[in-house]
């Protein structure tokens, strides 16, 4: 058959997934739409040197033709603003669509089930999404239990081989972060763990990876605190296996409010033999069974106490590595990954095409287009503000972070995208000032 994968953007997580499934299944043929201009190429390369065409910011005319050719189209959607106007001006050509959703839905962006019903299938890359709160008992049995399927969206652990290695009893115990360092993703209070952490264990040395524009803060926390020196940043990395391997322990404070889902910075973190320590809330305990095959820590003080003991115990450092190795491989490896995939695809072939419109996105302004990815809840904030009345909103603002930042289908992202509706800007204006004022 043919597959048309349909993607924002082909960075970070979603270009490893991409790249990953259409290398490794080979039944199909697959092809790839990317909307926006890749800042980085790794993984677009990865899909053509394995044979899969990627067009880059494809014209209406070349997408309507793409659909019209797929025998299943897959939307890969995360709440990116270019993805919301897609689907608020989707070609008018029957086609059969997958709907692979990227983030947990839980907070924000949150997984509407208007977003789903025009969908032939779903795909969830976490199990912890089936807990989307907002949702009718008829909705629920209707889009999550009957045309769902759990997909990860993984790369392939198999190429993450851990190399044993003789530790020099003398050099600091390396604790590496690897992802996104944004408020909304990291926990806020990460450079006061790491403090807390090398209050105890001082030979301890954090090594975080990935990208420089968004570690600024930390940096400049970890300086006012007068740990800097504890601190290497590598910026972004490619070869991931290679500075997994030099770390004795990772670690992966996430905010209680994250939109994680598979995440592959922790599966790979275990592939490579590496005992992780992560916080018991969503999308991690979905991951990691406590004191089995990893570390699910209770608090910032439990966290940072289970990486002072795991410094000091290296038989313990060992026996979950080990394990967290075990279950990742037989549990998140890409071979049932892809049957799961190819089930998907099959039960969406089956159906007939149809004309695709998704009613809460087609004829509406970008404003709403951005509240379709906010729970009914956090909505109300928004809709107040539009009325005047601010006090909410900037509550909500400061509760969740994830509303300001840059990208990540904020705001600002949303009013950069799209700079002519005055309902977007009115919000950006508002948390332009909040971020100046601190």
């Amino acid at each position: 058959m043919k597959l048309l994968h349909i993607t924002a953007h082909m960075g970070g997580g979603i270009g490893r997934t991409i790249s990953g499934l259409v290398v490794n299944e080979t039944e199909n043929r697959h092809r790839v739409l990317c909307l926006q201009r890749p800042e980085r190429d790794h993984f677009v390369r990865q899909c053509m040197e394995g044979g899969t065409q990627v067009i880059c910011q494809p014209g209406p005319d070349q997408l309507a033709q793409a659909v019209g050719e797929a025998d299943v189209c897959i939307l890969h959607w995360w709440g990116h603003p270019a993805m919301a106007e897609l689907l608020a001006h989707f070609p008018p050509i029957p086609t059969r669509c997958i709907l692979w959703n990227h983030v947990n839905g839980l907070y924000y962006p949150w997984l509407s089930p208007l977003l789903l019903e025009p969908a032939s299938r779903v795909f969830l890359t976490s199990p912890c999404s089936s807990d989307v709160e907002e949702w009718t008992t008829e909705q629920r049995q209707k889009l999550l239990l009957e045309k769902t399927d759990v997909v990860f969206g993984l790369g392939d652990l198999s190429k993450f081989i851990p190399v044993r290695k003789k530790r020099d009893p003398a050099a600091p115990i390396r604790v590496g972060y690897v992802g996104s360092f944004v408020k909304s993703k990291i926990h806020p209070q990460f450079v006061r763990i790491c403090a807390w952490i090398l209050g105890a264990c001082p030979h301890i040395q954090f090594v975080l990876a990935g990208d420089p524009r968004e570690y600024q803060w930390i940096a400049d926390s970890a300086r006012a605190m007068g740990i800097f020196d504890a601190f290497i940043f590598t910026g972004y990395v490619e070869d991931v296996p290679e500075l997994l391997n030099s770390l004795d322990i990772f670690m992966y404070p996430l905010n209680k409010t994250h939109f994680a889902t598979t995440e592959n910075s922790i599966l790979e973190a275990m592939a490579m033999e590496l005992p992780v320590v992560l916080l018991n809330q969503s999308t991690e305990r979905t991951i990691v069974t406590h004191q089995e095959n990893g570390i699910l820590a209770e608090n910032t003080k439990d966290f940072a106490e289970w990486v002072c003991m795991l410094a000091e115990d290296p038989d313990l450092r060992f026996h979950l590595g080990w394990e967290a190795r075990k279950s990742v491989i037989s549990r998140r490896n890409i071979g049932d990954n892809i049957k799961n995939f190819l089930n998907g695809i099959y039960c969406a072939a089956d159906q007939a095409k149809k004309r695709l419109i998704w009613p809460n996105y087609a004829n509406c302004e970008p404003w709403q287009w951005f509240l379709n990815s906010v729970r009914p809840d956090m909505a109300l904030a928004f809709m107040k503000a539009k009325d005047g009345h601010w006090e909410p909103f900037q509550k909500l603002m400061n509760e969740m972070p994830v509303f300001r930042e840059p990208s990540k289908g904020s705001v600002p992202h949303f009013s950069r995208t799209f700079p002519n509706d005055p309902v977007l800007s009115q919000w950006n204006a508002v948390i332009n000032r909040m971020n100046n004022e601190g």
